[in-house]
C-alpha cells in the first residue's frame, strides 16, 4: 500500500483548521500538525518534512503566512498551496514571489481542495523526478567514453565532458558559457575552411544529424582530427529547439563511419522526456515497451481511476478512454505496416478535448517490431 502523503496545515481559526483537517483524513492523506502562527508552521515543518503545506496568509502574530512559506522553503523543497479569504493584487503579487503552486479562495469545496492536492503533489512528483533525471544524465554523459559538448538556443555552451575536453584541448570548466563556434570548429575535409557550425542558426531541424562522413574537428592547438558526429536537438512543448547536444568520436582506420550502442541511448531519451507530446512504443503484444514522462502524465489526468504506480502493461489499458488505442488498432498497423492517423473527442474531466494519434511502425532490420504512438491535443 502507496504511503500517505503528509500535509501540514498552517490555519489560525480553530474550527477550519478543524474541519480542514477532518477532511484530509477523510481524502486518506496524514495531518503531520495543524499550526496557528508562522513560528510554529515553520518548526512544524522542520520536524516532520510534510509533503505538501496549506497556508492561510493572514496569520495570528507578526509574522503572516506568505513570510512563513519564504522562510519554510529556504530549507524545504515542498508545495505550497495558500488558504486565502483575500484575493487583492498587491497580497497575490507579493505571494507569488514564493512560487507557490495554487491560491484557494474561503470558503472552497471540499472536491476543489482534493484537486489542487492531487495535481501539486504530482506535479512536485514530476519535478524532482526531471531533477533526478537531469542529475543522473549528467552522470552519464561526463562517465561514458564518447565525447559530449552541449549547448543552448543561443549557442552558448553548457556543457563538456571529460573525454571532449581532452580531445579539443580545453578546460571543460572555463568554456562553459564560450560561444560553441569557438569551442567546436569543424571541417568538411583537409582541404576544405573552416565552416560555422549551424546547428543553432537553423531553428527548424530534425531531431537527430549525422554529419559528412570526412568531418574534421580543430582542436585548440589546430591539430586536425578525422571525427563522426551526431546532433540531438532537444525541442520544447511547442516543438522550438532549446538546446543541442553533439555527440563525436575519433575515426580510425577501421572505422566504418557508423555510430551504435547504448552510449547514445541517454541522449535519446532526454530528447524524448523533453517533447510536449505523449509518446509511447508499442511491442507486438500491444504492451507499451516505452513511454516519455509526458505519456505518465497523460495516464495520470486522463485516466485518474488508474494508480499512477499501476503495472497495467497494455496501452488501452492505461488510457481507457481513447477507442482508438485498442488492440484491434494496432494489429491493423501492424498487418498494413503503414502510419496511422485518428483524431477522436474525449471527455477530460467535465470538458471535450479533440485528441490527434499517431501510429508510426518502428522497423528494426526490416521487421516491423513495434508501433511509435504519439498523442497531443489540438486547439479547438
Amino acid at each position: 500500500m502507496p504511503e500517505k502523503a503528509k500535509i501540514l496545515v498552517v490555519e489560525d481559526n480553530a474550527v477550519v483548521a478543524m474541519e480542514i483537517e477532518e477532511n484530509l483524513t477523510r481524502m486518506n492523506y496524514k495531518v503531520t500538525g495543524v499550526a496557528a502562527t508562522g513560528a510554529d508552521a515553520i518548526r512544524i515543518a522542520a520536524d516532520t518534512r510534510p509533503n505538501l503545506i496549506l497556508m492561510d496568509i493572514n496569520l495570528i502574530g507578526p509574522m503572516d503566512g506568505i513570510t512563513a512559506a519564504g522562510k519554510i522553503s529556504a530549507f524545504l523543497d515542498v508545495p505550497i498551496i495558500y488558504l486565502t479569504a483575500y484575493s487583492d493584487e498587491p497580497t497575490l503579487r507579493r505571494a507569488m514571489k514564493t512560487q507557490p503552486f495554487s491560491y484557494l479562495i474561503k470558503p472552497f469545496e471540499e472536491r476543489e481542495l482534493y484537486s489542487n492536492i492531487e495535481m501539486a503533489l504530482y506535479k512536485d512528483k514530476i519535478k524532482k523526478r526531471v531533477e533526478g533525471d537531469e542529475q543522473w544524465l549528467s552522470s552519464i554523459l561526463r562517465s561514458i567514453a564518447d565525447p559530449v559538448i552541449a549547448a543552448d538556443s543561443d549557442g552558448v555552451v553548457t556543457f563538456v565532458n571529460p573525454p571532449a575536453a581532452a580531445i579539443i584541448g580545453v578546460d571543460a570548466e572555463r568554456v562553459i558559457g564560450e560561444p560553441i563556434q569557438s569551442v567546436y570548429r569543424t571541417k568538411k575535409g583537409k582541404s576544405e575552411p573552416i565552416f560555422e557550425e549551424p546547428s543553432l542558426r537553423i531553428k527548424e531541424k530534425p531531431a537527430v544529424v549525422g554529419y559528412p562522413m570526412h568531418t574534421i574537428l580543430l582542436t585548440q592547438g589546430n591539430e586536425e582530427v578525422p571525427i563522426d558526429s551526431t546532433i540531438a536537438y532537444v525541442k520544447d512543448g511547442e516543438d522550438h529547439i532549446i538546446g543541442t547536444v553533439i555527440v563525436f568520436r575519433k575515426k580510425t582506420a577501421l572505422d566504418t563511419g557508423v555510430q551504435t550502442g547504448p552510449d547514445m541511448a541517454a541522449v535519446y531519451r532526454s530528447i524524448l522526456d523533453s517533447l510536449g507530446e505523449a509518446v509511447a512504443v508499442v511491442d507486438v503484444k500491444m504492451k507499451v515497451a516505452f513511454s516519455n514522462m509526458t505519456f505518465e502524465q497523460w495516464r495520470l489526468e486522463w485516466s485518474p481511476n488508474i494508480d499512477a504506480g499501476s503495472d497495467a502493461a497494455m496501452i488501452s489499458e492505461m488510457l481507457p478512454s481513447f477507442k482508438t488505442l485498442a488492440p484491434v488498432f494496432f494489429e491493423e498497423a501492424f498487418h498494413t505496416n503503414q502510419p496511422q492517423l485518428h483524431r477522436e473527442s474525449v471527455k477530460n474531466g467535465k470538458k471535450d478535448q479533440i485528441i490527434e494519434i499517431r501510429k508510426n511502425p518502428l522497423r528494426i532490420g526490416g521487421e516491423t517490431v513495434g508501433i511509435v504512438t504519439i498523442l497531443r491535443v489540438l486547439p479547438r
